[in-house]
């Protein structure tokens, strides 16, 4: 059960999804799905298992859960006792691409290598991350002046933290390092003013410049 939901809305049609989330452990409603945003999740309360890509973890509070776009995943159990309390952060990739700068923040999600779905909430990473997740909950809460702008760096910051967790060497990092996604990219903008006054389809786009879909 979603609590607390809030709509970031941010420049051309971009937006940040920010909710709390509730599972019981008698809940049946669990089951495997996925979904084109990116998404990080952290433990405030409970425990129990999760599952992405066929892969279990267990999760407790302070725990980070990072999920890339269309990674399955679902609640393999709720602890009994108490029910599974989660903070979420979703947003499309298109959020990082269709800036050079904050373009390179996308590896950790694109590159299987890079990639981590759990943090220990005791790591010195998910106690940074969770400490910007606390932020975030009181920018939505008290709306302060610039508080969209507040949201948006916080989460970037906490992207940088992910991606420092790389092992991959700072000069070889980064949207350059990848030219193919560049080229594809680019190449999706020329199709899209070629072909500006016909109907295109995301599905038509992706085949195009041989992307998936959840790109755009």
């Amino acid at each position: 059960m979603r609590l607390n939901e809030s709509i970031i809305e941010l420049s051309c049609g971009k937006r940040i999804l920010f909710y709390t989330s509730v599972t019981n452990p008698d809940d049946n409603r669990i089951h495997e799905h996925h979904h084109t945003e990116i998404e990080l999740s952290m433990c405030l309360r409970g425990s129990g298992t999760y599952i992405i890509n066929n892969k279990e973890y267990l999760i407790q509070k302070s725990d980070i859960i990072v999920l890339a776009s269309d990674e399955p995943h679902y609640f393999g159990g709720i602890s009994e006792g108490e029910p599974l309390k989660m903070a979420n952060l979703r947003f499309e990739p298109v959020l990082l691409w269709s800036d050079k700068e904050l373009s390179q923040l996308i590896r950790f999600f694109t590159d299987k290598q890079v990639r981590i779905n759990k943090l220990s909430g005791d790591t010195s990473a998910a106690k940074k991350i969770g400490n910007m997740f606390m932020q975030i909950y009181n920018e939505v809460d008290q709306k302060q002046i610039c508080y969209k702008l507040m949201i948006k760096n916080l989460l970037m910051n906490m992207l940088t933290v992910l991606n420092r967790l790389s092992p991959v060497s700072p000069e070889s990092y980064g949207f350059d390092s990848c030219p193919q996604t560049l080229v594809q990219l680019e190449k999706a903008i020329i199709y899209i003013n070629e072909n500006i006054e016909q109907h295109i389809t995301l599905d038509m786009l992706a085949k195009t410049v041989s992307m998936n879909k959840t790109y755009f």
